[in-house]
């Protein structure tokens, strides 16, 4: 048997991350693994299915065109195919490739946050034969017992099809224990195509060492795609595939992609504790919130040869903080900063301006916060209502969500009317944030001393095309 997992490709010159609970356009170009797709190949890997093809169209820049070649000479029994939100049209189309190649091919989609939403939008199409919902690993273990005759379709779990007319969707369950998955398949890809920020020349990859989130922020997707539990991988096991990326692929720089690293504040010691007793030299980043942070764990961290912290900061209202339910004072956001820079640890503070209860006073608020606690980097982003998540259904229910197709869903559209302002008053907002933040004297003296400290070229490169994104999407946007 032969399996085809492919990350699709999209518009030409443009580069797209679809990761589990967001997708989002690059300007950068930086291109991160497709951790996901790996896993789902080391699944079908461990189940006895040797014969597989993972093929990044992103990495590799390939098109349509290109991936009807590969099916025509590959001839795959079983094409697995990744989509994300608002970019789901143009990724489906590729399964439509390969049923319009070979009809007998078996196709599945699999993704984030929308499928698991909404799967029977993704059925409803006659070239998807089956849509993975949550976690697809149980799909693909259960699916190939089924194709070995061993498991009868209704009990494969996390899977929908269509039968006799009807759409199914089989029961929904999430892995309780995931030291059990396998490390995802690095054999499968080339690792030299891969940077990840901050590590722009450097050979890079994701790791995961723990899924779903028992915060419930209203604007995130992710308690639909992993659930509001979280389940952690043990030290040794995140360890462990630390080491393997060192000493058999040469992988030094890493992104933890946990929604909350530090969740558990006794396993994030426990972690750095191993990793500086393996003195692997490593360097790495996560994301993790600022109410998770202390003096003594950032100082561990530290030690263990984490450089980068990514906080959702998210508003300097705290008026803002409570409507979308994040769980942080503006007090924990100034506190977890300084310990940052204590610890010379560098920081990305995002930030979300333009809720519905926004006001000109809490965007100046949180404009006054950032220019005080000044992170190293900055990601602005106007509120989105994104399909799946709780506010998409608070806003349904208020009475003030724009309805539209799911590809509207994305920066800078504004699908929600605003309760206190125009939303011609919220793009300018948005279009104030970049001015104000990004082009302050000291933001950008600060990155052009990094750039020669670092002495790395690239950086400075990609620190350009960054603010020249900026400029002709936000700054110079015609409303």
């Amino acid at each position: 048997m032969k399996v085809l997992i492919i990350n699709p490709p999209y518009y030409e010159g443009t580069t797209i991350e679809r990761r589990n609970r967001c997708t989002r356009l690059d300007p950068h170009g930086w291109i991160h693994p497709p951790l996901a797709l790996m896993y789902i190949a080391s699944v079908f890997k461990q189940q006895g299915i040797t014969d597989r093809k993972l093929i990044d169209c992103i990495a590799e820049k390939l098109s349509h065109e290109d991936l009807k070649k590969i099916i025509q000479e590959y001839q795959p029994d079983i094409a697995i195919s990744w989509t994300g939100s608002f970019s789901y049209k143009v990724d489906i189309q590729a399964l439509k490739t390969i049923k319009d190649t070979n009809s007998k091919i078996i196709t599945m989609v699999v993704g984030t946050d929308v499928v698991t939403a909404y799967p029977e939008k993704f059925l409803n199409e006659e070239f998807i034969d089956y849509v993975i919902t949550g976690e697809a690993e149980l799909a693909v273990k259960d699916f190939t017992e089924y194709l070995n005759k061993k498991k009868p379709l209704k009990n494969v779990r996390n899977i929908g099809y269509k039968s006799k007319g009807k759409q199914i969707l089989n029961k929904q369950e999430t892995i309780k224990n995931p030291d059990e998955i396998p490390f995802p398949d690095r054999d499968i890809i080339n690792n030299d195509r891969y940077r990840g920020f901050p590590f722009l020349s450097n050979k890079f990859t994701d790791i995961m060492t723990g899924r779903g989130c028992p915060y419930t922020c209203t604007f995130c997707t992710a308690g639909t795609y992993w659930g509001n539990t979280s389940r952690l991988r043990s030290p040794e096991s995140v360890v462990q595939e630390f080491k393997e990326c060192v000493n058999k692929y040469g992988i030094k720089t890493f992104f933890l992609l946990d929604e909350t690293f530090s969740l558990n504040v006794k396993r994030a010691k426990d972690i750095c504790d191993l990793l500086i007793k393996e003195n692997l030299g490593i360097q790495w980043g996560c994301e993790t919130r600022v109410d998770l942070v202390t003096d003594e764990l950032l100082n561990k961290m530290h030690e263990a040869g984490c450089v980068y912290l990514h906080f959702g900061v998210e508003s300097g209202s705290q008026k803002v903080l409570d409507f979308i339910k994040k769980g942080q004072t503006v007090e924990q956001i100034k506190n977890a900063f300084k310990l940052c820079k204590k610890y010379k640890i560098e920081t990305c503070a995002t930030i979300i301006v333009g809720t519905p209860v926004d006001t000109w006073d809490d965007y100046h608020k949180t404009i006054d916060l950032m220019k005080e606690i000044n992170p190293d980097y900055i990601a602005i982003s106007p509120f989105i209502p994104l399909p799946g998540s709780p506010s998409f259904k608070q806003f349904k229910e208020m009475g003030i969500l724009k309805e539209g197709d799911f590809s509207e869903y994305v920066k800078p559209n504004i699908m929600f009317k605003p309760l206190y302002m125009t939303e011609d008053e919220i793009r300018k907002e948005v279009r104030m944030a970049w001015r104000t933040l990004s082009f302050r004297p000291k933001y950008i003296t600060s990155h052009i001393a990094k750039a020669i400290r670092k002495r790395d070229f690239r950086y400075a490169k990609e620190a350009t095309k960054a603010a020249t994104w900026i400029v002709s999407s936000f700054i110079r946007r015609k409303e």
